[in-house]
């Protein structure tokens, strides 16, 4: 039996319902092909449903591009109707669910089958999201993807420790 798409995101939204508020200390390291690799250490404070600010801890120098923060709201309190409403911003068809596994884990995947179309993976174990491939907003529909590793329970809440991202530009982050 394969869920359909509305109770897989209302299963995850479940995981991260009491987040409100979500402050993250973390480290990034961004690579792009003409600068090469920076690191620095950001401050990033989330609220429920769409505030997000960033910080660059004892620096006068900014981050080197406009970061999306987007994929970020999968982390805060969300309904799950919400939740479809920006799958379907981020150009994900929520009408196509299959099964598929990531790094041998079996997910659900939400989205066309296709390597380069936008689509959301989620742990079919424990309902949390594992990959998303999706037109980044303010980036003129370029595709981007964000992968999240090493789920760890925070009070009530999961939160990935590791996160990879890249662009179409050839830039990639990880957090």
């Amino acid at each position: 039996y394969l869920l359909p798409a509305e109770q897989i995101i209302q299963f995850m939204a479940v995981n991260f319902s009491k987040t409100q508020t979500l402050i993250v200390h973390q480290y990034g390291e961004e690579t792009t092909e003409e600068k090469g690799s920076r690191g620095f250490d950001e401050i990033l404070t989330m609220k429920s449903p769409d505030l997000f600010h960033s910080t660059i801890k004892e620096s006068n120098e900014t981050k080197g591009r406009e970061r999306d923060y987007s994929y970020r709201q999968f982390f805060l309190a969300n309904s799950a109707s919400r939740l479809v409403a920006l799958l379907l911003e981020m150009g994900i068809d929520v009408q196509k669910v299959s099964y598929t596994r990531i790094d041998g884990v079996v997910a659900y995947r939400i989205g066309e089958t296709d390597q380069g179309s936008p689509k959301v993976l989620v742990e079919k174990g424990r309902f949390l999201p594992l990959l998303l491939s999706y037109k980044a907003p303010g980036f003129g529909g370029a595709l981007a993807k964000s992968k999240f590793v090493d789920y760890r329970k925070v009070e009530q809440a999961w939160y990935p420790f590791e996160i990879l991202c890249s662009t179409a530009d050839g830039t990639t982050e990880k957090y």
